[in-house]
């Protein structure tokens, strides 16, 4: 049982967040050419070392709006 809530309440500051606001993404270094690069690897994985210009093409225009927009990190 909490006695002096009252008494409690007015000793903690009324500026005092539980949250702090904004996002949180993780920071990973020279992100968007780790991702560049492994999307690569697996395009050429998949498709030979020379890729077909669709696919190069498709992963080209994906990865510059993730990039762009700053989602690297998120992939």
């Amino acid at each position: 049982m909490i006695k002096n809530s009252n008494l409690i309440a007015e000793m903690v500051d009324n500026d005092i967040q539980a949250l702090k606001t904004g996002t949180y993404d993780p920071k990973i270094d020279n992100v968007n050419e780790l991702l560049r690069n492994k999307c690569y690897e697996k395009a050429h994985q998949l498709y030979g070392e020379s890729l077909p210009k669709i696919v190069f093409d498709r992963l080209e225009r994906e990865l510059n709006s993730i990039t762009k927009h700053g989602f690297g990190v998120i992939y």
